[in-house]
């Protein structure tokens, strides 16, 4: 009942994101380089039409692949929700 009653929900990917565009609320999923493939099939095959994912391209600094899948800059990720939210919202 709560995610339902949002304007939109922006996320990492996790079972709340899948239920929040399941239920049609906007959607806003902010990936790592290698996001499990289904989030990558509702863009070819929209599952969930109200959800939009967005996907940050990493740099290979070292072997570490925790530190390559979440550090980094993630500001052209937020920036680009961001328009988008504005874009949802201003029309």
């Amino acid at each position: 009942a709560e995610l339902s009653a949002l304007d939109a929900f922006v996320s990492i990917p996790c079972a709340y994101a899948h239920l929040a565009a399941a239920l049609g609320v906007p959607t806003f999923v902010m990936l790592n380089d290698q996001p499990p493939a289904y989030w990558i099939w509702n863009q070819r095959f929209p599952i969930y039409p109200h959800l939009a994912a967005y996907r940050k391209v990493s740099e290979w600094r070292d072997g570490d692949m925790v530190t390559r899948k979440y550090d980094g800059d993630w500001s052209a990720v937020v920036s680009q929700v961001a328009r988008d939210l504005h874009k949802l919202f201003d029309s």
